[in-house]
């Protein structure tokens, strides 16, 4: 596992920002794959065909169509929007967020680094030492993920949970920044399975967590890391702190870049190191402007529903990690 140069990086997906580098990653700029990253069912709208064969829609049948997707717009917002302006995670569970030293911040990437890197060895791989639990695999051992966190949180649990579905499209849906969807008017779980599969049992997680009514982008990033690191499954365990660290490195590196290249030193894994490029590398063969143009509507539509931060609000995640791991020790 030799050292390799040093290159700026950022999340993708999940909008937390951040610079990032160090032993594991090329002199490129490359973006981390967030994986808990998504979207609501419209924040992407496809092109209507058109009624007559390619020359519009007939005068007469418009009115109709306008009023279809008023009444669509209608339920979405009562199925879903509402749940922006419910009681939030932080006031069921009284988990606050309180200012803490960047010692904290370091104590915690390093915990998450150390537990990644154990469960990093205990999960299936291939001949070359890449992350092979097959996704439906993954999918199928969802619906257990939150029994354990809701012992310590009973607001979270949920009976009849089903597993989440895989997106279709999955391959668009990386390329528009897509990874998981949660679909309002069945209570769906959607996830995007062309990505990476090591973070994908974390977006099961964060999808799980909005059937849950957890609205806020970051603490469903939260909720969803704590359930997966809480299963007992090793699968979701390591997806789950691989996640977290992903969070905690862009936020550590900017502010204290020699204790985040200590941490690496110490305690990533080869395996940890490979899937932590392979994501990279996925989401940098994907980036493009129509990207762009879609986390620009996406972030727009999160500050419309009253969370300020927009697309950063999956890297305030950070502050709830800090507040629940704060206290434990590698």
């Amino acid at each position: 596992m030799g050292p390799g140069p040093d290159g700026p990086l950022g999340v993708r997906g999940d909008g937390s920002g951040g610079a990032a580098a160090g032993a594991f990653l090329g002199a490129d700029p490359l973006v981390l794959g967030g994986g808990a990253a998504d979207r609501p069912v419209f924040d992407r709208l496809r092109p209507l065909a058109d009624l007559d064969g390619g020359r519009g829609a007939p005068e007469a049948g418009r009115p109709a169509l306008v009023s279809l997707l008023l009444w669509l717009w209608c339920g979405f917002c009562w199925l879903w929007n509402a749940a922006y302006y419910a009681s939030s995670f932080q006031e069921k569970s009284g988990l606050r967020v309180q200012p803490y030293p960047v010692e904290t911040l370091i104590q915690v990437t390093a915990l998450f680094a150390q537990r990644a890197a154990e469960c990093s060895t205990q999960v299936e791989r291939d001949e070359n030492g890449r992350f092979a639990v097959s996704r439906d695999e993954i999918l199928a051992r969802g619906p257990e993920v939150y029994e354990n966190v809701a012992r310590e949180y009973p607001f979270l649990a949920l009976e009849g949970q089903t597993a989440a579905k895989p997106i279709f499209f999955s391959r668009l849906q990386s390329r528009l920044g897509f990874t998981g969807v949660y679909f309002p008017f069945t209570g769906e779980a959607n996830v995007n399975v062309d990505a990476p599969a090591c973070l994908l049992p974390a977006t099961v997680a964060h999808e799980m967590a909005h059937q849950r009514m957890v609205a806020s982008e970051q603490e469903a990033n939260f909720v969803g890391i704590l359930a997966a690191v809480t299963s007992g499954d090793p699968v979701y365990q390591y997806s789950g702190y691989l996640m977290g660290l992903i969070q905690l490195c862009n936020a550590l590196a900017p502010v204290d870049r020699g204790a985040w290249q200590d941490i690496v030193q110490r305690y990533f894994t080869q395996e940890l190191a490979d899937d932590w490029n392979d994501n990279n590398a996925y989401w940098a063969a994907l980036a493009s402007p129509v990207e762009t143009a879609a986390e620009q509507v996406y972030d727009s539509f999160l500050k419309g529903n009253g969370q300020k931060l927009g697309m950063r609000s999956y890297g305030a995640c950070v502050d709830l990690l800090a507040a629940y791991f704060g206290g434990e020790r590698v």
